[in-house]
């Protein structure tokens, strides 16, 4: 199986923090790197794409169409690898549809950042952060990622909203990440100050066995969600 690494970048501050990515995934992985968008020095490939949104995330929610690998990684384009990921690639081998990490924001937190209107549309369930993750190829996964764009378009806005609602649609096995792999000693991720904050509360409560949404034992540093229901209900 092919695997690869592909950043989005739009925009020159999106440019820049990717060339800087790209620069320092390097030091830590031979991993062939396609960029999605504009031109960043340092990638192996350039895919150019319209897209429709600003940020990028209508490209992020092409990703299976546009990823020629068979197991893709993605990242952000302001995430930073501190340290060799090529183990992020074994929840695929081992037959989980996508590895990602749960959002920091829980409870009275979840997904803050949605209208109002959006938000009591999402039946609730465990947030994720999408900032980093990494799927392989199959039916179901293909179906997901159009499940996730035709959820998405109804607002246009953030896009962890609309990935929830896909996984009740189209349910994939999960594997999901410790904070480690995103915004931590693996993967570090240009959160804001309130991200970083929220990242310590996060743990903390883990380790208390206090936070409300989550099965505790399954979040430690990595581990699966064994089936669909796990994560979404």
């Amino acid at each position: 199986m092919t695997a690869g690494a592909v950043y989005i970048a739009y925009g020159e501050a999106s440019r820049e923090e990717a060339r800087r990515a790209i620069l320092q995934l390097g030091k830590y992985s031979s991993l062939p790197i396609i960029v999605i968008g504009e031109s960043v020095s340092g990638a192996h490939h350039i895919m150019p794409f319209d897209d429709r949104d600003s940020k990028g995330r209508w490209a992020k929610l092409n990703l299976y169409k546009l990823s020629p690998f068979s197991m893709t990684l993605y990242m952000d384009a302001d995430t930073l690898v501190k340290q060799d990921i090529d183990r992020i690639f074994c929840p695929v081998h081992e037959g989980f549809d996508m590895a990602i990490a749960p959002s920091t924001s829980q409870g009275s937190k979840w997904l803050w950042h949605l209208s109002d209107e959006e938000r009591s549309e999402t039946v609730s369930g465990v947030a994720l952060q999408g900032g980093v993750f990494v799927f392989g190829r199959s039916p179901r996964l293909e179906a997901f990622f159009e499940e996730w764009k035709r959820q998405w378009l109804q607002w246009q806005g953030p896009d962890q909203g609309a990935m929830l609602r896909a996984l009740w649609k189209v349910p994939l096995k999960l594997w999901l990440l410790g904070s480690p792999w995103n915004g931590g000693a693996i993967i570090g991720h240009n959160f804001s100050n309130k991200g970083k904050h929220l990242w310590k509360d996060y743990r903390k409560r883990l380790d208390e066995g206090t936070h409300r949404h989550l099965r505790v034992e399954k979040f430690l540093d990595s581990g699966p969600v064994g089936s669909p229901s796990d994560t979404v209900q």
